[in-house]
């Protein structure tokens, strides 16, 4: 699969790229990374860590390799955190060793100026769970009134947003007030849960521990996300 664009970026991959323990986050992970990755090295946990939309991880999980340019990601995942309901897939395949709820995220509705059902963009709704929600909504509170706009890369949207070249738009609600948008966080969160991988050496279950830590708790907290950690 290849996802050559101009957004992709290094900052997608973190960690030392010979380690074992490969991890792979869903996108909503993007702000906590680089605090996860503090609490990994300072207990000498060496990881090589990818951060995408679910729909593209669920392919590269499923053995398909991941082209970036010349690049190709092939590695195999040991963790992985997905939205529920991409984990319940990966229960059923029976490759988890163990599989934890770890933080509810929520959607929000961004806009430039006032919220209204005009150019509304998505994220692409093959790859981003957040896509389909925003989908959706448009579909029960636009109905004909909006014209959709998909968004093949996550990043896209700030800055449309920004730059006021759509009138609504759907992003995490901690990313939206990272980037001081106007916004309306919607009610209904998405579980984001957490999983080993069979096979997973024991650096991966510290990394999985580490994750579910009261430390990583405080990180999360720090963003307004709502921590589950069960």
């Amino acid at each position: 699969m290849d996802i050559t664009s101009e957004w992709n970026k290094v900052s997608d991959l973190a960690g030392e790229i010979d380690a074992k323990t490969v991890i792979l986050f869903d996108s909503y992970f993007q702000l906590l990374l680089d605090k996860y990755l503090d609490i990994l090295k300072r207990n000498y946990v060496k990881a090589f860590i990818e951060c995408f939309p679910s729909g593209i991880l669920l392919r590269q999980i499923l053995n398909d390799k991941i082209s970036i340019g010349r690049l190709v990601l092939d590695k195999r995942p040991t963790v992985v955190s997905l939205p529920s309901a991409e984990m319940k897939v990966l229960k059923e395949w029976d490759i988890l060793l163990i599989k934890k709820s770890f933080i509810e995220v929520k959607p929000a509705v961004v806009f430039s100026r006032e919220e209204k059902c005009g150019k509304v963009m998505v994220p692409d709704p093959e790859l981003y769970i957040l896509g389909k929600v925003g989908s959706d909504y448009v579909k029960r509170k636009c109905q004909e009134d909006a014209n959709l706009v998909i968004a093949k890369d996550y990043r896209e949207l700030p800055r449309a947003i920004k730059e006021a070249t759509v009138d609504m738009g759907f992003m995490w609600a901690h990313d939206a007030v990272s980037w001081g948008l106007n916004l309306r966080v919607l009610e209904k969160g998405i579980i984001m849960e957490v999983g080993v991988i069979k096979g997973a050496d024991e650096m991966s279950i510290k990394a999985f521990n580490l994750l579910l830590s009261e430390e990583m708790m405080e990180v999360t907290k720090s963003f307004d996300v709502k921590w589950i950690g069960k």
